[in-house]
């Protein structure tokens, strides 16, 4: 069957993915610099930390959101989401 926490994060890994493409081609594919600019981007910055609480509840958020797919019908489900 199908189980939203899984679709979660494999959407959650794409983002991952394209967003250290990004990174990737921003650094000209330097590794060293791919690595420093991440260490800085990740671990320096403090954007990332006030980010931390968000991205955590939109991923819980779409895990309802696939939850209340699996059981609502579709007019419900558009009512209550928007």
């Amino acid at each position: 069957g199908f189980v939203a926490s899984t679709a979660v994060f494999f959407v959650e890994v794409v983002k991952l993915i394209a967003a250290s493409c990004v990174l990737v081609v921003q650094a000209e594919g330097k590794l060293n610099k791919v690595v420093s600019t991440f260490r800085d981007e990740v671990f320096v910055a403090t954007e990332v930390a006030k980010l931390a609480v968000p991205s955590l509840l939109y991923a819980v958020q779409n895990n309802i959101l696939y939850v209340a797919v699996a059981n609502l019908d579709a007019p419900t489900y558009q009512v209550v989401y928007n």
